[in-house]
C-alpha cells in the first residue's frame, strides 16, 4: 500500500508502508490492545508467531498530524477475492477519532479498485470494535466461543 493521505478538517491521516524496523512497536501494540481478551478467553500471546505473520502480511502505519496513531494489516486472497484485514490497532489517545472509520473505508476502496468482492475481519465477541464493523456494512458470518468472524460485501 502506499503513503495515502486525506485531510479534512481536524484530520490529517496517512497510511505508510511499514519497515521491519516498525514490527518490534507493531507487535508490543496489538500484544497491549489484545491482552486483556487473550486473559479472559485464556489464550497465550504468541510473539513468534505473531512476528512471522506480520512477515506475510502489507502492514501499513497509520498517522495523524505527523504522529503515530497505530498500524493496520492485510492480506489479500485474489483467488477467492477477498482482502482479510487481519490487524487494526490503535494507541488509546487516537482511538474515538473517526482513524477506524477512514482506515476502512481506504481499505474497502482499494479492495474495490483490486476488483475484489469482499473484506473480512475477526474480532473478539466483547471486542467493542465490533460495532464499527457492523456500523461499517460488516455482517457477522460465523462465531466461535470467544471469536466473530465478519464480511462485507463489495458492489
Amino acid at each position: 500500500m502506499k503513503s495515502v493521505l486525506m485531510t479534512t478538517g481536524m484530520q490529517d491521516l496517512r497510511l505508510i508502508k511499514a519497515s521491519q524496523t516498525d514490527y518490534q512497536w507493531i507487535g508490543e501494540l496489538s500484544r497491549v490492545n489484545m491482552m486483556d481478551y487473550y486473559r479472559h478467553y485464556g489464550l497465550i500471546w504468541n510473539e513468534a508467531r505473531y512476528s512471522t505473520l506480520l512477515n506475510s502480511l502489507d502492514v501499513s502505519v497509520i498517522c495523524s498530524h505527523q504522529q503515530t496513531a497505530g498500524f493496520v494489516s492485510q492480506q489479500i486472497n485474489t483467488q477467492a477475492s477477498f482482502c482479510l484485514i487481519n490487524d487494526l490497532q490503535l494507541y488509546s489517545q487516537w482511538q474515538q477519532k473517526g482513524i477506524g472509520t477512514w482506515v476502512l473505508e481506504h481499505v474497502e476502496e482499494q479492495a474495490q479498485q483490486q476488483g475484489l468482492k469482499s473484506l473480512r475481519i475477526c474480532a473478539f465477541r466483547d471486542n467493542p470494535a465490533k460495532g464499527l464493523y457492523l456500523r461499517h456494512g460488516f455482517r457477522q458470518v460465523n462465531e466461535s466461543a470467544d471469536i466473530l468472524r465478519l464480511e462485507k460485501t463489495l458492489r
